[in-house]
């Protein structure tokens, strides 16, 4: 068996078909379609369910993908091996939501790469939604994201637990108190990041848990325009505590945590392009870059290692 063939087929599972596969590969779906097949032929053993639509894995298939995966990391961790005794760094490509930035910006700049992670960053800058699919593309090698859902194709590391509030302008009547609950806020005129966005489907699940529709006037994700509205006291908003503390500077902006209404951020890495040693290494190093920036706020928490 050949390399390329466990790439495709742990591609395949990841994507849940063929033409998808073959459109993150940038390589023909029929090239894939034969690789796997001439494997298949080779073991003596069916790995994929072919169907209208779509594929899936056999049992078979599903040992064979984690072993497969196991395999492409161990190959990972001895590319890591020769590239940290070599003169240039390892070139990976991550992903950051404007917040998280200031964090990979001190890390770089204090020393990397380093001895312990010999790693030069290309670094992209955007919301979750948007740096989820460029992952799941193959465009970049790893993200922040928040609230990152298990998947075959990442390997995930937890960073920290931060609250969301509510944001609005200072003179609002709820702008005092020590903390909201969802009750209390679902009369308030909202505007909202779009339903794909992670925070907002946290935010939805929570309503929809408690049975309650809030009053959303507007969705965006334009932060200049949406600093306007809250400033202006045309709608509230509800952010991430690292969102709204990067507000707090405003005078004319209040900031309130929302009981109970919190989101997970966590390093997620493509198998197959960092050894797990590297990987928890680089999520230690931005936790620990959290737990310095954020200092003692109670409404982060940094995870514990995985």
């Amino acid at each position: 068996m050949e390399l390329r063939q466990l790439r495709y087929l742990v591609e395949v599972a990841a994507a849940g078909s063929l033409g998808k596969a073959a459109q993150r590969l940038y390589i023909a779906q029929s090239a894939i379609s034969r690789q796997i097949a001439e494997l298949e032929d080779e073991l003596g053993v069916v790995l994929l369910r072919r169907g209208p639509g779509g594929v899936r894995l056999t049992e078979t298939g599903n040992r064979f993908v984690e072993g497969s995966g196991a395999i492409l990391e161990s190959l990972a961790a001895l590319r890591s091996l020769v590239s940290a005794s070599a003169v240039e760094p390892q070139a990976i490509r991550i992903g950051l939501p404007p917040t998280v930035s200031p964090l990979m910006l001190a890390l770089m700049s204090s020393g990397l790469p380093s001895k312990a992670l010999p790693l030069r960053m290309s670094v992209v800058e955007a919301s979750t939604y948007w740096l989820q699919k460029r992952l799941e593309g193959g465009d970049l090698d790893c993200a922040v994201l928040t609230n990152p859902a298990p998947s075959r194709a990442f390997h995930i590391e937890p960073l920290w637990r931060e609250n969301l509030f509510l944001v609005g302008a200072a003179g609002s009547g709820w702008a005092h108190r020590p903390i909201c609950r969802l009750e209390e806020i679902v009369d308030i005129p909202l505007v909202l990041t779009p339903p794909g966005d992670a925070s907002r489907q946290a935010i939805d699940l929570a309503f929809e848990a408690a049975g309650l529709v809030p009053d959303i006037r507007h969705e965006h994700e334009a932060p200049t325009f949406l600093r306007a509205q809250l400033e202006a006291g045309i709608a509230c908003s509800l952010l991430s505590q690292t969102v709204a503390s990067s507000l707090g500077a405003s005078r004319q902006l209040a900031a309130v945590p929302v009981d109970g209404l919190t989101i997970d951020r966590g390093f997620v890495v493509r198998k197959g392009t960092l050894p797990h040693d590297l990987c928890a290494r680089l999520a230690a190093e931005l936790r620990a870059a959290a737990g310095r920036h954020y200092g003692d706020d109670p409404w982060i928490r940094m995870a514990e290692p995985s």
